[in-house]
């Protein structure tokens, strides 16, 4: 049974339920919960299935680039999963949320918070609705999932000089999987379309990778 959701005023309230994780309104200020979806659901099966784990796997791009995470500001791992990345923003200081459909993966994430007494706020939300504060966000990690439609939004919540991660699965994955939904692989020249006009840090993103992922990282312009 889902827990009864808490008030919020779109600017990521500290208030948690029971199971320490906040339920959010959709941008339509209509409470939704993917939960109740089976897509969701599936997931949160899998986080089931899974004792709870005091290993912390942050993803290898944010280890590579870890240089440039000074701490300080506000930092958002959107579609947290376990929350892995949202733990190790918070390991370099940052004041960390992370955001998911699914409650058992966050319940994942807040046990390790408390075993390595690190404090991440978490929220449960509809991230085919949802709508994030806009410039706010000292680091915005998107990795391993994709919704074209979320993009503005994410570019939106990035703070004037602040640092964006984007890494998840192009059109070379299907090669090795046929049956992934082509609609959540990244085309050649995609990211750097999206963040044209931003200074990049680093990026695989051209007509020649290999990989069957591509990732971007860089700044939002000062002005």
């Amino acid at each position: 049974m889902v827990a009864p959701a808490p008030r919020y005023n779109n600017r990521f309230a500290s208030t948690v339920t029971a199971n320490e994780v906040s339920y959010v309104t959709t941008c339509h200020g209509k409470w939704s919960f993917l939960a109740m979806r089976s897509e969701i659901e599936r997931w949160n099966e899998k986080y089931e299935s899974k004792a709870l784990s005091q290993t912390l796997n942050p993803d290898p791009l944010l280890i590579q680039h870890q240089v440039l995470l000074t701490g300080g500001g506000r930092a958002l791992d959107i579609a947290s999963g376990t929350g892995d990345n949202a733990l190790f923003l918070a390991q370099r200081g940052y004041d960390s949320y992370a955001v998911d459909g699914s409650v058992v993966g966050l319940q994942h994430c807040r046990h390790k918070a408390r075993i390595r007494q690190l404090r991440v706020q978490c929220f449960v939300a509809d991230l085919d609705r949802y709508s994030f504060p806009e410039s706010v966000f000292s680091v915005v990690v998107l990795l391993r999932y994709l919704n074209r439609a979320l993009m503005p939004v994410v570019r939106a919540a990035v703070r004037p000089g602040g640092l964006l991660f984007f890494k998840t699965f192009n059109r070379n994955f299907l090669l090795s999987k046929p049956s992934f939904p082509s609609e959540y692989v990244l085309d050649h020249g995609e990211l750097s379309a999206w963040f044209k006009g931003w200074p990049c840090l680093d990026t695989n993103d051209s007509p020649g990778n290999p990989d069957t992922s591509t990732h971007w990282v860089g700044h939002r312009p000062d002005n």
